[in-house]
């Protein structure tokens, strides 16, 4: 089953409320994301979240019409922020744990840099300003179980 992100125009509302410390996002679906801000992921945190969470969805598109059978990916992300007169993020490190039948390493490895750079359009909009360092990839295949007869 392929995974399906919007890739529309966008245009969301955000409600700032100070006294009650939440920020509130809605999309034109009507779906929304809720933050407290002394509880929850920070902005730049979210950012973070939005950029594994895209590149993930496309890797495992990309493995599973190759044919792979997808059981998870875990990305673990950091940035390298500098502060000076504007703070901002000067490089983004990945590295990928996937787990998966009929995936080899050269084959999770295209699908991780077609999605970083092709498909995935957090990164495309990281990318412009922020280097994303080629990222490391640790694959864990997992054998199919066998579905013969016992005889």
């Amino acid at each position: 089953m392929l995974l399906k992100m919007s890739r529309e125009n966008l245009s969301v509302k955000i409600k700032f409320e100070p006294d009650s410390d939440l920020i509130v996002g809605e999309a034109p679906s009507g779906k929304s994301l809720t933050i407290r801000l002394s509880e929850d992921p920070s902005p730049l945190e979210l950012m973070l979240i939005a950029l594994g969470a895209c590149a993930a969805v496309d890797a495992y598109n990309v493995l599973t019409i190759r044919g792979g059978a997808v059981k998870v990916i875990e990305i673990s992300l950091n940035c390298k922020y500098v502060r000076e007169r504007n703070s901002y993020l000067d490089e983004i490190s990945m590295t990928y744990n996937i787990e998966a039948e009929k995936v080899g390493r050269k084959e999770a490895e295209e699908a991780i840099k077609l999605s970083l750079e092709k498909y995935c359009s957090v990164g495309n909009i990281l990318r412009r300003k922020v280097e994303i360092k080629p990222p490391i990839v640790k694959l864990r295949k997992i054998k199919s179980k066998s579905r013969g007869f016992n005889a």
